[in-house]
């Protein structure tokens, strides 16, 4: 297996930048995006924004990047989704030849120095000729706590650990693992898109690398807290077409990589049918989620794969709705 280790150029913070091509996927954005793009663009060589489901209002937003030298746009004239969008990312920065490529959807706020703190924890790691996939803690913008995709930091807080899975925005992905395992898998559209590349990756032998004193901000979904038999219950409420997406991804993907780590897929099938009681007992529209979750794990079963087009008023699905989502990983 042959990786582009930080031997062969210089590793230095100095040098971070001129390794690193950054791809950040929008939909809609807010008028946030351009500042957290412009932070990217402050500590990397070169962005690639992906705009899916292009609008006017969009174009206007991003239209300080569309003649920018360090800057290339590409506009999606309909959501293609997350996998899609970060592929075709991805193929440009594998073209250019960059170290590293970071993955990014429009949520994520990155501090100074965020890119060489990830490459110094690659640099001192034993193994580092192995990993695939370097990412960060995660601080949610809405309740402020920090968390791992990959479950609890309690016993190593500071540490690099390897980790069965990750969230995609914030982290930087060797070309070389891409080349070889493949890139992102485009029928998923959006959700558990990082987790099947991650697995994948384990299976080739790669490691996935969660550096744990470098934070990113990041909006995950809709954190919100709630009181129950004089408890605070945290629920992410999704949206209907994302508990759609989540349910038949995470059923496909149990049964095609559960086996590279059953423990995790365990653990994972666990928290999640807990998720499944909080929608239950707090979430918002939950017979219309309830409705779009089991129409997720029938199209498993049945192979109905990429974007889902419900007809309004049927299958539990409010007249007037969305399914596009937004491109959340």
């Amino acid at each position: 297996m042959t990786t582009n280790g930080p031997d062969e150029k210089a590793t230095g913070p100095q040098s971070a930048g001129n390794r690193v091509c950054a791809i950040v996927v929008t939909y809609h954005p807010g008028p946030e995006v351009p500042a957290h793009i412009e932070a990217i663009l402050g500590q990397v060589s070169r962005v690639v924004v992906v705009d899916n489901e292009a609008t006017a209002e969009s174009r206007e937003r991003l239209s300080a990047f569309g003649n920018h030298p360090s800057v290339e746009l590409i506009e999606n004239l309909e959501n293609l989704g997350i996998a899609t969008a970060l592929n075709q990312g991805t193929a440009r920065a594998l073209a250019g030849g960059f170290d590293w490529i970071a993955t990014f959807d429009q949520d994520s706020g990155v501090p100074e120095g965020y890119f060489a703190e990830l490459l110094a924890a690659h640099a001192s790691y034993p193994e580092r000729d192995r990993i695939a996939v370097l990412a960060p803690l995660y601080r949610d913008r809405h309740l402020g706590f920090v968390y791992s995709p990959a479950g609890s930091v309690r016993h190593n807080p500071t540490g690099n650990v390897p980790v069965s899975v990750t969230a995609a925005s914030g982290n930087l992905v060797s070309p070389a693992a891409l080349r070889t395992v493949g890139g992102f898998r485009d029928d998923f559209f959006i959700a558990y898109v990082d987790f099947e590349f991650c697995l994948r990756c384990r299976r080739a032998g790669w490691l996935v690398l969660e550096v744990r004193r470098v934070i990113l901000d990041h909006a995950m979904g809709e954190y919100q807290q709630r009181r129950w038999l004089g408890r605070n219950v945290r629920i992410n409420d999704y949206s209907i077409a994302r508990r759609y997406y989540q349910a038949r991804n995470l059923l496909i993907l149990y049964a095609c990589l559960g086996s590279v780590d059953l423990r995790w897929a365990l653990r994972d099938a666990w928290f999640y049918s807990h998720d499944v009681i909080k929608v239950l007992l707090f979430g918002e529209n939950r017979w219309e989620k309830v409705c779009a979750m089991a129409t997720g794990y029938w199209h498993a079963v049945t192979g109905r794969r990429g974007r889902w087009q419900p007809t309004p008023g049927r299958s539990g699905y409010p007249p007037g709705a969305t399914a596009s989502g937004r491109p959340e990983i």
